[in-house]
């Protein structure tokens, strides 16, 4: 009688499923680094004439409550990115912002604005599916 024996290598499986688990993670950010910026839309602008005569810019109506907030300049939005630490850990948003720019963004991520809670949101449903295509043989 035949006998097949199979050896597994445990650390090359941990291994191995850690790095897909590192890839899945970055896939993941990148889902909600996307989403982030997409949910983002320009502000409308118009020519006006001030006081003194001159025509300049203003903006168009308001930001409903509960909705990302209007893009100007599109500095938050250039800079929405994602990074994975060492650790595995991935962080998602505006990262490369001046550090006097913290304020701003925390009072409209925590405040009437928020845009990437709702945009980690918007991914958890895809989870499953994400991880289920990142499984092979």
């Amino acid at each position: 009688m035949n006998e097949t024996r199979i050896v597994i290598d445990e650390a090359a499986v941990i291994d191995g499923a850690t790095a897909q688990a590192n890839i899945v993670f970055g896939v993941i950010g990148g889902m909600i680094g996307q989403h982030a910026r997409e949910s983002m839309k320009q502000h409308q602008s118009q020519s006006v004439r001030n006081h003194h005569g001159q025509t300049t810019m203003a903006w168009i109506g308001t930001t409903p409550d509960g909705q990302p907030p209007k893009v100007r300049t599109g500095g938050i939005v250039n800079n929405i990115q994602s990074a994975q630490l060492e650790t595995g850990e991935v962080i998602v948003g505006p990262i490369a912002l001046p550090s006097h720019h913290t304020d701003c963004l925390a009072r409209l991520e925590y405040g009437k604005h928020p845009f990437m809670q709702p945009s980690l949101e918007s991914v958890v449903p895809k989870l499953p599916q994400v991880w289920a295509e990142s499984v092979t043989s």
